[in-house]
């Protein structure tokens, strides 16, 4: 802000912050703009709502576990994850140390394998 920023909006993030789903008691729940029956997912699903319909250029956030990848590909835009060799941590703060997160997505990983042979499975005895 103090570089000359024009904030546009504010979009609706979880209470909680890092969820699947982008809804509060505020705003209420974030909705896939595309299927107002969908969800557009979370943490980061105010956002990725605003630049898939083009209401907003850009949008900008942090992301553990998903929460700028996930609705960018239910909104279908495109989110990348802010990683040291992409961006700057200049001035960045965090509360989780590098072993935690690496703990944190070694497990979604490991859950995300489980569930991919499920589903290859559940195939495989249909045919």
């Amino acid at each position: 802000m103090d570089k000359g920023a024009i904030p546009l909006v504010k979009s609706n993030i979880p209470a909680g912050l890092m969820c699947f789903d982008s809804g509060n008691y505020v705003w209420g729940l974030a909705k896939n703009p595309w299927n107002e029956n969908r969800s557009i997912g979370g943490s980061s699903g105010g956002e990725a709502g605003l630049v898939s319909t083009h209401g907003s250029p850009i949008g900008l956030g942090t992301d553990i576990g998903g929460s700028i990848r996930t609705p960018c590909a239910y909104g279908g835009c495109y989110g990348i994850k802010p990683t040291p060799s992409r961006t700057s941590l200049a001035g960045g703060v965090s509360d989780i140390d590098g072993d935690g997160v690496f703990i944190l997505l070694l497990s979604f990983i490991l859950l995300l394998v489980f569930y991919v042979n499920l589903v290859i499975d559940s195939f495989r005895a249909n045919w």
